[in-house]
């Protein structure tokens, strides 16, 4: 099981319509990572990236400082209290770096981050998911899965998988399991919910996904959530308990408490052939 505090575990609430990044194995909660010194944090979300972004479409980020711009939103927009510790910031600077400054340069299973100061902003990660569902294998540990599964295989047969996507590459060479989307990070300015714009942020990741399902995960007692997944074409597809949020405590601390969740699924029409 991977250790607390490697990756930022959100909570999914309806009021805030933010799905919990959740990079597990067999449905296991990883936890953040400590601070990182290059992780900048920022105490509000009137930054650069606010400032330049298009009002009205959604941008994918693809520069380091825009990803920890857009990790300051989230935390902006997610956390209630007025002041947010600056560790908060840190750890979340530290997990968005980790989880997508890989898409900066071309890797096996890209991600991606779509953000508008007018919508809001979601993330995306490709990943391993087992052929019934059971087993959602975090994106690093597909990339490891994969990476040893390839060089275990002979020239000949790495040469006839040469120029075929990462969907057909692992349908060969690992066929109990294939590709998925996984949802996180969804996050709507408090001024802006209730207004379709999860709807339109939704779409935009299944739009572009190049895989044949999307996964998240959703608190478990958070029923409106999962209502709100279901009219979207979700379905609970099992429950993930001993998982992990990172939250701020009463004498302004960060910290970790537990929570239960269900694990979610959607069946695109098709794989594409772009987009993450």
């Amino acid at each position: 099981m991977p250790t607390r505090f490697h990756h930022l575990v959100v909570l999914f609430l309806f009021t805030t319509l933010a799905v919990n990044l959740r990079t597990a194995t067999s449905f296991s909660a990883p936890s953040l990572r400590s601070s990182s010194s290059s992780a900048t944090s920022s105490s509000s979300s009137s930054s650069r990236l606010l400032a330049a972004a298009d009002h009205d479409t959604l941008v994918p980020l693809d520069t380091e400082a825009s990803i920890i711009e857009a990790s300051n939103f989230f935390v902006d927009n997610y956390y209630n209290s007025a002041e947010k510790p600056k560790d908060l910031y840190d750890l979340s600077s530290a997990q968005f770096l980790s989880s997508y400054a890989p898409l900066l340069t071309p890797r096996t299973f890209p991600s991606t981050l779509y953000f508008s100061p007018s919508l809001g902003l979601i993330c995306g990660q490709t990943c391993l998911l087992s052929s019934d569902y059971s087993d959602l294998i975090r994106p690093s540990k597909s990339l490891d899965m994969y990476t040893s599964k390839m060089s275990s295989l002979s020239p000949k047969i790495r040469r006839t998988l040469k120029g075929k996507s990462i969907h057909s590459i692992i349908s060969t060479i690992l066929p109990d399991y294939t590709t998925t989307t996984l949802l996180s990070n969804l996050i709507i300015p408090p001024p802006l919910r209730r207004s379709g714009n999860a709807k339109k942020l939704i779409d935009k990741l299944e739009s572009t996904s190049s895989t044949s399902t999307v996964s998240l995960f959703v608190n478990e007692n958070n029923v409106g959530a999962r209502e709100l997944y279901k009219g979207r074409g979700y379905e609970n597809v099992g429950r993930a308990y001993g998982n992990t949020e990172v939250h701020v405590m009463d004498d302004g601390s960060v910290g970790e408490r537990d929570v239960d969740e269900v694990f979610m699924i959607k069946e695109l029409r098709k794989v594409k052939s772009g987009g993450i």
